[in-house]
């Protein structure tokens, strides 16, 4: 007797556990499906995409760059996929995408700055401070930069970086610049070093830098001679000596 008692105790545990397992994988598939059709729900499609922090970029062009697909759940979204679309446009430096259920993402990117233009072949390369070319070959239009002349490039492309030692000196001379310097700088002449700033009766001075050896001196005495009172009546200046800067009439 105790025998058949003890086989019809593991015969009915048997069944409970069965009967444990059986509602375990039910339970896991029921939470599967019911995920899969939350996920796939017409509630969670891409309705909205909202773009910050955009200026010379339109929302449009983002958007579109972005590659994002109304028919798609924010679910489907792949952030790092998106924003490595978007940072295609040379115009974006950097781009953050965050998805916001149930049916919004978020674009946030941040933009290059244009800073000088390089004549190159009758035409004219855009390029930013960090050294990507914006935009061209093509004419120039929308921005009022210094032109950059005595530059040679090859095949210039959007996107390319240029970095070699002459356009850093570029950079540097540019860096010194204040904004009323900056302005006032119709051209350089990376050649032998040469600014031309234009004065407010439109008259072009020549303000020669001679080399790149101690670009901080040339222009701090560049500011204070273009502060003068006089400054309109100068016809050059001369800052090839930082410690004699001259001008002449």
């Amino acid at each position: 007797m105790k025998r058949n008692d003890g086989g019809r105790d593991i015969g009915r545990l048997r069944t409970e556990c069965g009967a444990v397992d059986f509602i375990r994988v039910f339970l896991i598939l029921t939470v599967v499906l019911t995920g899969f059709i939350i996920v796939n729900s017409d509630f969670f499609l891409v309705r909205h995409v909202k773009v910050q922090h955009n200026r010379e970029v339109t929302e449009e062009e983002i958007v579109l760059a972005s590659g994002l697909d109304r028919r798609q759940t924010v679910f489907e979204v792949k952030p790092e996929a998106v924003a490595a679309q978007i940072e295609k446009n040379p115009m974006i430096r950097r781009a953050r995408v965050q998805v916001r259920p149930p049916d919004t993402v978020q674009i946030t990117v941040e933009e290059r700055v244009p800073l000088v233009w390089i004549a190159y072949h009758q035409q004219y390369i855009c390029v930013a401070e960090d050294g990507v070319i914006l935009a061209g070959p093509g004419p120039r239009s929308g921005y009022k930069l210094p032109v950059v002349t005595g530059y040679a490039l090859a095949n210039p492309e959007p996107g390319q970086k240029l970095d070699d030692g002459k356009f850093g000196d570029i950079l540097k001379i540019m860096a010194l610049m204040d904004q009323t310097l900056r302005e006032m700088t119709t051209e350089i002449d990376i050649r032998n070093y040469r600014l031309y700033l234009r004065t407010p009766s439109s008259a072009r001075i020549p303000a020669d830098l001679g080399n790149p050896e101690k670009l901080e001196a040339k222009i701090v005495n560049l500011r204070a001679i273009i502060g003068h009172e006089k400054f309109h009546e100068f016809k050059a200046i001369n800052l090839r000596v930082p410690d004699i800067p001259t001008v002449s009439h």
